[in-house]
């Protein structure tokens, strides 16, 4: 409280306030030349009224409540009303108070300062919020606004209802909870560099929906400048773009499908162009030969000439084999039909098969005879794998040496290996394999021509039965193919 003299009160005059000596009732005692202008009020007429005549109900209501508490609890007056002057005029003020005590009497004495140009620029920015409020809820897509720290301020109603959330639960950095773990990382690191260099922010992230479905939005925000130039934060869009990212990925898939259809089309007519075309026309060389020189020939000759047919029909067969079961795979009419398979007997018939090969070269195959492993494949598939992989070896081995195919149980698997005692292959030369576009191919021990599909094709037939198949080797010492499939517990 306040004790105040005459005097001191003189000097309010001079302050650009209006100042007002009230009694506990209210009632208007003294009064600064501001106030009365304020008022629109002479000095002497003033004094006839009471400070409540300028208030209506509500803020009369209001300040005798205040009054009441000054009194009461000591607490300072603290009010923003309209006041209507004499004239009929209003204006919004804000009304301060404190106890005073003036000639030994307690009074109150109150400022007033007119802020109706504050006011009507805080009613003006309320409005213009309420439209963009209103203009942003009806918006078609995501909006939000962060503050100076990156806080979100506001979201709109595309938003929450694409989240399934309420307002205050994405405000903050609440709204993060919905962002896929694996984007977090690279989305803070970028949102706040942004905030930082007060530069255009723009990331694809996935958010989490109302049906806890993760959506790719693309997230764009703007830095937001007073027209002084200060930085009040950002604001931006959410767009989401599923459909699209769906779509790009769909276009990259059919690149990549039509890319190799493009790749396995140039494999197929260069293997019809060259690899076919040259058995061929060995053939056919040798066969003329025999048709023109027969009489002149002896029966060395003639076994030789014969021999050499012999690989070249081979040779062709094999390539035929492995193209046509190929072409099956690339057309899908290829079907995995798995049956129960025993090893021993599969390894025998393939053994007969390539009993000549095996002889021609003086080569041992060496494979189990008394294993009772059983695998669940296809038997075709199967056998086609094997026949590659042996016939790869034979070609590779030189005069003498040795093929072994081994097994072994691996939990649910049955691994096989096909091992040889050939040239063997660099590190370089495995990393070709494989491979449809690589086109690699190298001679055999005796000039053995190749197309490098078989092993492409073995690739192709062990995955769609679900195996791996894998190539260990050292040049000069040999090679090891081997490969898993399914076993069969009987």
């Amino acid at each position: 409280m306040l004790d105040t003299s005459q005097k001191e009160l003189n000097l309010l005059d001079n302050l650009p306030v209006g100042i007002l000596l009230i009694d506990l009732q209210g009632n208007i005692k003294k009064s600064n030349i501001h106030a009365l202008g304020m008022l629109c009020c002479a000095k002497q007429e003033i004094y006839s009224y009471s400070i409540y005549n300028f208030l209506d109900n509500a803020a009369e209501n209001n300040l005798k409540h205040l009054i009441n508490d000054l009194i009461t609890k000591s607490l300072d007056i603290n009010l923003e009303t309209k006041i209507t002057c004499r004239e009929g005029k209003s204006f919004w003020a804000k009304i301060q108070g404190k106890l005073i005590k003036e000639a030994d009497k307690l009074s109150i004495l109150i400022s007033i300062v007119d802020f109706t140009q504050n006011k009507i620029k805080e009613e003006l920015l309320k409005e213009s919020e309420a439209r963009f409020q209103n203009l942003a809820n009806n918006a078609p897509v995501m909006i939000w606004i962060a503050d100076i720290d990156g806080l979100f301020s506001f979201v709109n109603k595309v938003w929450l209802n694409f989240t399934g959330s309420e307002i205050g639960d994405e405000l903050g950095m609440n709204w993060l909870r919905n962002v896929h773990q694996d984007d977090m990382d690279s989305l803070i690191k970028d949102y706040y560099s942004c905030f930082e260099s007060r530069k255009i922010f723009s990331k694809e992230i996935r958010l989490k929906n109302r049906n806890n479905e993760f959506h790719w939005i693309l997230l764009r925000g703007i830095p937001r400048m007073t027209p002084e130039g200060s930085f009040v934060g950002f604001i931006g869009t959410g767009t989401d773009i599923t459909e699209q990212k769906e779509n790009q990925e769909r276009v990259t898939f059919l690149n990549k499908e039509l890319s190799e259809s493009i790749k396995t089309r140039d494999k197929f007519f260069s293997i019809i162009a060259h690899d076919i075309r040259s058995p061929l026309s060995g053939l056919i060389g040798i066969t003329e030969i025999l048709e023109e020189d027969f009489h002149e020939m002896n029966d060395r000759e003639m076994l030789d000439m014969i021999t050499e047919a012999n690989k070249s029909a081979r040779s062709l067969f094999n390539l035929t084999e492995n193209l046509l079961e190929w072409s099956r795979i690339q057309t899908g009419r290829i079907k995995f039909e798995p049956v129960k398979i025993y090893l021993r007997s599969l390894f025998h018939d393939l053994s007969l098969l390539y009993q000549q090969n095996l002889k021609y070269k003086n080569i041992t195959l060496i494979y189990p005879t008394n294993t009772s492993i059983l695998i669940n494949a296809d038997d075709r598939m199967t056998y086609t794998v094997i026949r590659n992989l042996i016939s790869n070896a034979i070609k590779f081995t030189p005069q003498g040496g040795t093929i072994t195919i081994d097994v072994s149980e691996e939990n649910d698997f049955v691994k096989i290996f096909v091992r040889d005692t050939g040239v063997g292959m660099d590190e370089t030369e495995m990393s070709k394999l494989f491979k449809v576009d690589s086109g690699f191919s190298l001679p055999g021990t005796e000039n053995e021509r190749g197309t490098g599909l078989g092993l492409v094709l073995c690739k192709d037939l062990i995955e769609r039965q679900g195996g791996k198949i894998g190539v260990e080797s050292v040049k000069g010492k040999g090679t090891v193919f081997y490969f898993t499939l399914p076993a069969l517990k009987e």
